[in-house]
């Protein structure tokens, strides 16, 4: 199979891949099809630059194949161990198999579409299948004890793995340290970010994981799964982490723009765009639109023009705006357009691209803007801190105009960089060192001013369009834009992504996010799976911070079932009658898995109501289950 979106191995802006080794081309084999790569690929980026960029369809509709949403893999020999694409090297002579999806056709055009030569841009596979990753409930196979632990291998944490004393760990989930750094380049008088990185990675202060991921932390213990190799063949383990001192320097995540056909193959987002070419030389396509609301998207069309790609239009969701990077644009000769935003993507007629509907997005206007057609769409959305580790350990968040906040401090817990709130490179290192020095003045993040840099626009929503469904999120949660707002709430479990864009569509109160937040971004097990599961780990005997108080002074904790003896998800609400919806009207929430990887849940219920003959609900995305059994603890 051709490597059809490799950009050339001698692209300017190292857009032909600094962490590949193009001297060492490999080969491996995913569902039987074989895949080419280089040594410094993922698995995930070899699909990609052979032109593989669907996982297969959801309730019928496309969906993209990207860093935050790909299935798990298993080597073909040891197909009970799940490992993801997004963090699994690429190594030749690997035969791996997709995990836990529904069993494929056996007749003759499935064979047809698996042999070698298949040119398919799909997985093929039910996206309802997907399994959740299983090692979020499996015991821990090593466990450290650390001084401090650092989440996240950006500048602050790099900055924080400097200052730190004692045996200290820094975990990062990609194959490279740096963060995101490298896309937003150098403001001011700022030092280059390559030099910043190499500068803070030569202290030798701190142990380094890479590939790792940490997906639960309580108190100052962590969890981890990492994918290593073991006698040249890929595992996965899980490690528990104990610190006395974390700093999550997790970073921001770039949010999802709101319009029909927004995880369509082909659509990306800036930020997945830029690292796919600088770290692996990948490409989508020969020709690019952007869409973007700051001068970063600019930035990333000259760079990938000087790499080759053909820039067709830069489209600023803002009026009028100002940037250095727009000025360069004007004189390198690239299009660009302001004050609009895509209506909605799809499939050109062709079937070999997208066909992008833009709008006028002023205030007050919706006026079509032309149909353009395209090989990919890049789209800036709005930036939001990677906070999900800090609402696990107990945190708070607030919504703050187009994001949600952390808020309050959490004992041996510190946040750093731009998961707190920082923006500039400096401000984040001088953070990352504050974290450990435990320094509370004030750092200085100036911004440039807005006569010479307009600010960040806010995220557009366009205007529905029938029969074409937009997404909130980027994850898995799979959670499409409702035509009735309030019906987006009961009993679902969405990432924080998701509750951004559900306040920006009116779905939640911008006073009440952060408390959904708390209640809903959950991590891991938001796919669909295939009914196979390992036994949860006992519920923890702390009370979950952002609860106390909720339902009453003395609520009652419970065992809760239902008559078809399903397992109720952490975080769905327990209502009094099943048409009601409002969390504000909740009577109870499940808290933790039943003890004992029994079925049901373990619930937190206003003692009223537990004690009463009346029956309850627990809503989940099934809707409204009645509850057959209440046993308190």
């Amino acid at each position: 199979m051709s490597q059809a979106n490799r950009l050339a191995a001698d692209a300017p802006h190292q857009f032909g891949g600094a962490g590949l080794d193009r001297g060492k081309p490999l080969q491996f084999r995913l569902d039987g099809r074989a895949v080419m790569g280089f040594s410094g690929d993922t698995v995930l980026s070899a699909l990609l630059a052979s032109d593989i960029s669907a996982i297969g369809t959801h309730t019928g509709v496309p969906m993209r194949l990207d860093e935050a949403f790909a299935p798990l893999v298993a080597l073909r020999s040891d197909p009970t161990h799940a490992l993801p694409l997004q963090r699994l090297p690429a190594l030749d002579g690997l035969d791996l198999v997709t995990f836990g999806t529904a069993p494929r056709p056996q007749g003759l055009l499935s064979r047809l579409l698996r042999r070698d030569d298949d040119r398919s841009g799909s997985l093929g596979l039910l996206v309802e299948n997907l399994s959740s990753p299983p090692w979020i409930n499996a015991q821990p196979q090593a466990r450290l004890d650390v001084d401090t632990l650092i989440v996240g291998g950006g500048l602050a944490g790099l900055a924080a793995a400097a200052a730190a004393k004692g045996r200290t760990l820094l975990v990062e989930r990609r194959s490279w340290l740096g963060g995101d750094a490298r896309f937003y380049g150098t403001t001011g008088d700022e030092e280059p970010p390559e030099a910043s990185i190499a500068r803070l990675s030569a202290s030798p202060a701190a142990e380094i994981l890479l590939h790792t991921e940490v997906f639960a932390l309580s108190g100052t213990t962590a969890r981890a799964h990492q994918v290593l190799l073991e006698n040249g063949r890929p595992i996965g383990r899980i490690i528990e982490i104990s610190a006395r001192t974390v700093v999550l320097a997790t970073g921001t995540f770039e949010r999802l723009p709101v319009f029909a056909g927004n995880r369509l193959p082909g659509v990306t987002g800036a930020i997945a765009a830029f690292h796919r070419a600088e770290r692996f030389g990948v490409w989508l396509g020969k020709r690019a639109l952007f869409s973007t609301g700051s001068g970063f998207g600019y930035r990333l069309a000259l760079l990938a023009r000087e790499a080759g790609v053909a820039v067709q239009r830069v489209s600023d969701t803002r009026l009028g705006p100002n940037s250095r990077f727009i000025d360069f644009c004007k004189a390198s000769g690239v299009p660009f357009t302001s004050g609009l935003v895509p209506r909605s993507a799809s499939v050109a007629k062709d079937l070999s691209g997208l066909s992008v509907d833009f709008l006028v997005g002023i205030e007050g206007i919706a006026q079509d803007a032309g149909t353009t057609e395209t090989d990919q769409l890049v789209v800036g959305g709005a930036r939001q801190p990677e906070l999900m580790l800090w609402l696990a350990a107990g945190g708070a968040t607030r919504w703050a105009g187009d994001h949600l906040a952390a808020t309050g401090p959490l004992p041996g817990i510190v946040l750093a960089g731009a998961a707190a709130g920082y923006r500039r490179a400096v401000a984040c290192i001088a953070s990352g060192r504050a974290a450990i020095s435990g320094n509370a003045a004030p750092i200085d993040d100036p911004m440039i001013e807005a006569i010479y840099e307009t600010p960040d626009g806010k995220p557009p929503v366009a205007p529905p369009v029938d029969g074409a469904p937009a997404f909130l999120d980027r994850g898995a949660a799979l959670l499409r834009r409702p035509a009735d707002p309030t019906s987006l709430l009961p009993g679902i479990a969405i990432g924080l992504g998701a509750v951004a864009a559900a306040v920006e569509i009116g779905a939640i109160p911008p006073a009440i996010a952060g408390q959904i937040a708390a209640e809903r971004a959950l991590t891991g097990g938001m796919i669909t799976d295939t009914g196979w599961k390992l036994s949860p780990p006992p519920p923890s005997q702390q009370l979950p911070g952002y609860l106390t108080g909720r339902f009453g002074a003395k609520p009652q904790t419970c065992v809760v079932t239902s008559a078809d003896a399903r397992f109720f998800e952490r975080g769905c609400l327990i209502f009094a009658r099943s048409e009601l919806t409002d969390p504000q009207q909740a009577v109870g929430s499940i808290i933790a898995a039943a003890p004992g990887g029994g079925i049901g849940g373990l619930a937190l219920i206003e003692r009223e109501a537990s004690a009463g003959k009346t029956r309850l609900f627990v809503r989940d995305a099934g809707g409204a289950v009645p509850i057959e059994r209440i046993r308190p603890v």
